[in-house]
């Protein structure tokens, strides 16, 4: 076997091949694989790596700040849409993803500088309205389904993301998937409509019927998915920078999210529900 766990002496190479050996030119500076010296007996065994313990720090690092961050996103987003504000429910979801945008740009600009990425555009205009447009609808749909359904279920529909990732992916990226992926797909399909069917999914001061709200799940689940597709399809074929996508990304849909607001007339009431005692504490 290639690998053994049991270590083995290094056997001499038979008569003549070591001569040969000696004729060819080494490839390069060797590699360290992290393997301790040989001891008396000609076995080598593997050593710590010193970088180990780093890679975890980051490891746990990455994963403390993803937990945290989507745990208090996801609390401000329900306190903001479902609870009432002196018997009010604030309605103009498109204002949240304005400010999720601006928040954005914001910080795509700093990274930018940071980093020292182009600012000019790396793609056609086209491909970064399509992810632009398609990310705006899917952070529209997550917000508005919080007046109809609760947290936790649209916590649980984004593990089902899988099954329309992997279909999106399909038919954009021609990916294939295998069989261990498509049966974990499909258990999880199976205990989320589980769960739909046996329990109240209702918000606690939902307007409407919790149906429009599933639909507006499954509209966010489409979305999204199709966003995070398009967005590898983006750094594989034009080479693209995140920070620059997420710039010209944002740019466009808060340009997009600002005219729906004011042709809509939700922009001056947007700004006045601010005033709300306890809306923006």
């Amino acid at each position: 076997p290639f690998f053994s766990s049991t270590p083995r002496a290094c056997a001499a190479p038979p008569d003549g091949m070591a001569s040969k050996a000696a004729d060819v030119d080494a490839p390069g500076p060797l590699i360290d694989l992290g393997m301790a010296p040989a001891n008396g007996n000609g076995a080598i065994y593997p050593k710590f790596s010193k970088r180990s313990w780093k890679e975890w720090v980051k490891f746990l690092h990455y994963g403390l700040g993803i937990l945290v961050t989507i745990g208090a996103y996801s609390f401000l987003q329900e306190r903001i849409v479902s609870k009432r504000y002196e018997g009010e429910i604030f309605k103009a979801t498109m204002f949240l993803v304005l400010c999720n945008r601006l928040v954005s740009i914001v910080y795509a600009l700093i990274m930018i500088m940071v980093k020292g990425e182009s600012w000019r555009m790396q793609a056609i205009v086209w491909k970064y309205l399509v992810v632009s447009f398609s990310n705006m609808l899917s952070t529209w749909c997550q917000y508005e389904s919080l007046r109809y359904v609760s947290l936790i279920l649209q916590t649980m529909a984004k593990t089902f993301k899988m099954l329309p990732v992997m279909l999106v992916g399909m038919v954009i990226s021609r990916k294939r998937h295998s069989l261990r992926e498509v049966c974990v797909v499909t258990l999880l399909t199976l205990g989320l409509s589980l769960f739909v069917a046996g329990g109240n999914v209702s918000s606690e001061n939902a307007e409407g019927s919790s149906f429009y709200g599933i639909c507006l799940l499954m509209a966010f689940l489409v979305f999204d998915s199709f966003t995070s597709n398009f967005q590898e399809k983006l750094f594989k074929e034009d080479n693209m920078s995140k920070y620059n996508q997420m710039l010209y990304m944002n740019l466009s849909s808060a340009l997009v999210s600002t005219c729906l607001l004011v042709f809509g007339g939700m922009l001056p009431y947007s700004l006045a529900f601010l005033d709300h005692p306890g809306f923006a504490s």
